[in-house]
């Protein structure tokens, strides 16, 4: 493996990480199987990185937003902020009851 698509990963790592691959790809198993959707999607993910930058992501990721608050405005973002916050709410009262003690009435 060449050093450009290595960065970050200390000499050491990189041959754990070959070795755990072994003959048989990312699995480490010698059975032939399918790739997994989770293998596929990690696999196309580093691919991306490699290609355009680990920065890319964040990129991407701001253009959507900027396009979802000119689409839905303002109002979408008060809405999915106080659906949050009401399941945050919920969620806490939930772990404050305990396992064993049911819901109250409000």
């Amino acid at each position: 493996m060449d050093q450009e698509h290595n960065e970050g990963n200390l000499p050491e790592e990189q041959g754990a990480q070959e070795q755990q691959q072994g003959a048989a790809g990312v699995s480490g198993t010698n059975e032939e199987r399918p790739m997994t959707i989770a293998e596929a999607a990690r696999k196309g993910g580093n691919t991306t990185k490699q290609r355009y930058g680990p920065d890319f992501y964040s990129r991407i990721g701001r253009k959507g937003g900027q396009r979802v608050a000119k689409e839905r405005g303002p109002e979408f973002y008060s809405e999915i902020g106080r659906k949050g916050g009401e399941a945050r709410v919920a969620q806490s009262r939930r772990l404050e009851r305990g396992p064993d003690e049911e819901p109250q009435k409000e």
